[in-house]
């Protein structure tokens, strides 16, 4: 599914750089690029409900 989305998302630049010019690409691959720091950021983040630690199974 990632390789599908990087696709999408190459030829959707492909099709917009042939509309913008380069500077308008710079600052959007700039604020997308940001945008992606963001999101790494929040899925790194702990979450604020803390639940109780689950005992591991005994094997023996």
């Amino acid at each position: 599914m990632s390789y599908n989305a990087a696709a999408l998302l190459g030829s959707l630049g492909l099709t917009i750089g042939a509309f913008l010019p380069s500077y308008a690409m710079a600052g959007l691959y700039i604020l997308m690029g940001i945008g992606a720091l963001v999101f790494f950021r929040q899925s790194l983040r702990p979450s604020t409900g803390q639940r109780e630690p689950q005992p591991c199974a005994d094997a023996s």
